[in-house]
């Protein structure tokens, strides 16, 4: 199945002239005027990528992909704008989740770039080996955390949720002693 890019942008030539520049990429490349009509065409279809421009009428490309991060947690998310401020850079990163930031005058071949890294980690996010390898890199850092430091990686706790030390750890029941000690004396 081929992957899908849709492109957000108030601005009818832009839009335009990003899919001319982008024409012969390997994915389908849909288009939407506002956040409207870019929800519209989310719940209808399967988006890999979206990239939107920061500033459009009635809702801002941050507000935008805030609410697709919310509501689309797997399409990946570029803003491209003309408002390159620390703070829009911030607020696109911190509330959309960004994949990229790109500013305005964009070349094809960066925005082609970063769309194609974008696809690439959508597909790597989204195949079951990837996954697999994963957990199996985690279950190896977990297994040799144990070997080094035997009981790290299987803490009991009570029902309170206090860690149970079990009977013969005198040094570990020591170092906890020696604590709580030295925390009662700092609160005097």
């Amino acid at each position: 199945m081929t992957q899908a890019v849709l492109l957000v942008d108030d601005d009818f030539e832009i839009l335009e002239m990003f899919r001319r520049l982008l024409h012969k990429e390997p994915y389908e490349i849909l288009v939407a005027a506002s956040a409207e009509q870019a929800f519209a065409v989310l719940a209808g279809r399967q988006i890999s990528v979206v990239v939107s421009d920061e500033r459009m009428p009635g809702m801002n490309g941050t507000e935008f992909l805030a609410r697709v991060q919310l509501e689309y947690p797997d399409v990946l998310r570029l803003m491209v704008t003309g408002q390159g401020s620390v703070d829009v850079a911030m607020r696109a990163i911190n509330d959309g989740q960004v994949y990229r930031f790109l500013l305005k005058p964009v070349r094809a071949s960066e925005l082609g770039s970063a769309i194609r890294d974008a696809l690439t980690e959508w597909k790597l996010r989204h195949s079951g080996e990837a996954s697999e390898s994963r957990e199996r890199r985690r279950q190896e850092a977990l297994a040799q955390l144990e070997s080094q430091w035997q009981g790290l990686t299987h803490i009991r706790r009570d029902d309170s949720g206090a860690i149970v030390v079990p009977d013969g750890e005198d040094d570990l029941e020591n170092a906890l002693r020696e604590a709580e000690t030295h925390v009662r004396r700092g609160r005097r």
